[in-house]
């Protein structure tokens, strides 16, 4: 998946660390006493990311990867001027596009590029700018004048610790920075991360702020730095208290740090990915009434609006914040966002008389009402309700033909289900929401036109939909099908149809899919999706083990009666 779609990269040692060490755990009075809330954002709506560079790639003309562009030449006076004209449609582009799905800002994700592998690829502080990247210091003025004449919020990444440079003539020194310039965190991390902030108010007006790997070294009573075993430095989290610190110097600016503790709800918010929609919850609110998550999504649109209800209720109406992506390329998540604030605004009820109902589905100006209103028909079984249905299916682009799809399997006859069956036949977003609406049929009578259908299309997000729907379905005729995709998708980088192959045969529950799956599990090439392999094999065997080895599962397999 592109580097941009999956943004925050956390250390492992650091999540672990993380983990392994939080700060104590004070009853809610206790944290509200110590850490009473003086933190307020009011303002809840979504907030556009621009991610502008490739990481690595080491392009002699363009080292920082903007772009992706590896014929960008920074070297010359055109390409330098080139970037300048690029950078400026980038904000023209990203202020539209943020008015126009009713989003509050923008941040600026990589302004300094990403000359650098993980885990210096965000370098996070705008103030070295000069230095690492001039071709982007030299636009970056003009570039946020536009959001500031445009009156529109705008930020950056920034991380507590300090970049430092590489000597030359002296190597031990920053010995295990392995390149021209690295990170640190040698520094007063409040100090370091106020500094960071301060200079881009200055320069940019910088209101909104991504505080990327949120840790420090840890210190004893005396200020020694400790040790681990391996005599490595020990890191911690900021501390609430450090975290309020940063506030009470910058009390107007939104800083989402990538780890939390409850504490930091006092005066902060924090960053937050759901894989689900379950996922999304902020279980701070218990201590904060009015605390709130910057959400990342790693959901599919369609995923979520399957769930729609729930999404609205778990995250929109709870007024957290949600990220969509301006760039490298605008997803989904900008329009759908639009809606769910609109829909969860609405007040709007569908009309009760049928022939109203339709024209309402069909022409009303309101997304929202229009949703309600198809969702509405799926409740009358008359022959002009499952047309009104079908040709929303046929005509639309906007996600309500996802939900006139399910209407129609909600309908539940033989008529409706013969439109589903008809528009998996055709190309594109048609075939894509038939898919959709099938999954909810609980038809077994679906799988194999299903299956022939996936057999039979290219298309990549119709195969997405009709993975969901086999699986949704549960029916372990699905199960060969789905085994043969998957040890296919050994051999490409189709990680959105992994991620959903492997969900289908956990959900459908077959014992034929343990094989395949273990196969997976002890194949190199499935080590991201090794943690959802173990999920799938939960649900099947019932195990309940976190494991992720393929020999442990094995053993554990083996040793189950016969079931």
């Amino acid at each position: 998946m592109h580097r941009a779609c999956l943004p925050i990269v956390a250390l492992c040692s650091l999540a672990s660390m993380c983990a392994a060490a939080p700060e104590p755990a004070p009853s809610p009075e206790q944290l509200r006493k110590e850490f009473p809330p003086t933190f307020n954002w009011p303002d809840r709506r979504p907030i556009g990311t621009i991610f502008l560079a490739a990481s690595g790639k080491n392009w002699p003309g363009n080292p920082r990867g903007y772009f992706h562009d590896e014929k960008l030449d920074i070297r010359t006076e055109q390409g330098r001027a080139d970037l300048r004209t690029r950078m400026l449609k980038v904000a023209d582009d990203a202020i539209a596009y943020t008015r126009e799905v009713g989003g509050q800002g923008v941040i600026v994700w990589d302004l300094e590029g990403g000359e650098f592998p993980h885990a210096t690829t965000y370098v996070g502080d705008p103030r070295v700018l000069p230095k690492v990247a001039p071709e982007m210091d030299a636009i970056a003025d003009e570039f946020f004048r536009k959001f500031k004449d445009a009156n529109m919020p705008v930020g950056i990444c920034i991380r507590p610790s300090k970049i430092v440079f590489k000597d030359p003539s002296d190597p031990t020194k920053w010995a295990h920075i392995k390149t021209a310039y690295g990170h640190t965190h040698m520094v007063d991390p409040v100090e370091e991360v106020v500094s960071k902030i301060d200079y881009a108010r200055k320069r940019w007006g910088c209101t909104i702020y991504y505080m990327d790997t949120n840790v420090t070294l840890e210190r004893d009573a005396a200020g020694n730095m400790l040790r681990d075993a391996q005599d490595k430095p020990k890191l911690r989290l900021l501390t609430a208290a450090e975290m309020r610190e940063i506030q009470r110097k910058h009390p107007d600016v939104l800083t989402w740090p990538e780890f939390q503790t409850p504490g930091y709800f006092a005066s902060s918010t924090g960053y937050g990915e759901f894989h689900t929609i379950a996922d999304i919850d902020v279980k701070e609110r218990a201590i904060y009434p009015d605390a709130f998550r910057v959400w990342a999504t790693r959901m599919q649109e369609d995923d979520i609006y399957r769930d729609w209800d729930k999404f609205l209720a778990a995250g929109i109406k709870q007024r957290d914040v949600f990220l969509f992506q301006i760039m490298p390329v605008k997803n989904g998540m900008g329009p759908l966002l639009q809606r769910a604030y609109e829909d969860a605004a609405s007040n709007d009820a569908p009309p009760r008389d049928l022939d109203a109902l339709i024209t309402t589905a069909r022409d009303h100006k309101s997304w929202a009402l229009r949703r309600r209103s198809i969702v509405a028909l799926g409740d009358h079984k008359e022959p002009s309700a499952t047309a009104a249905l079908a040709a929303i299916v046929e005509k639309n682009t906007d996600a309500l033909e996802l939900f006139a799809a399910r209407a129609l399997a909600k309908q539940n006859t033989d008529e409706s289900f013969k439109v589903l069956l008809a528009m998996l036949e055709k190309p594109g977003r048609p075939a894509f929401a038939a898919a959709f609406g099938l999954g909810a049929s609980g038809r077994a009578e679906a799988v194999a036109p299903l299956i022939r259908a996936f057999e039979a299309t290219k298309e990549f997000q119709t195969r997405w939909a009709i993975i969901d729907a086999l699986g949704e379905l549960k029916k372990p005729e699905a199960v060969p099908m789905l085994a043969a995709n998957l040890r296919a998708l050994a051999k490409g980088t189709g990680v959105v149809s992994r991620v959903k192959t492997i969900r289908a045969l956990g959900a459908i529950g077959d014992r034929a899919a343990i094989a395949p799956l273990l196969e997976a599990l002890a194949d190199k090439t499935f080590e991201p999706q090794r943690p959802l392999i173990a999920r799938a094999l939960r649900q099947i065997t019932g195990i309940a083990s976190e494991s992720q080895s393929e020999a442990y599962w094995r053993k554990a397999v083996s040793t189950q009666p016969n079931r």
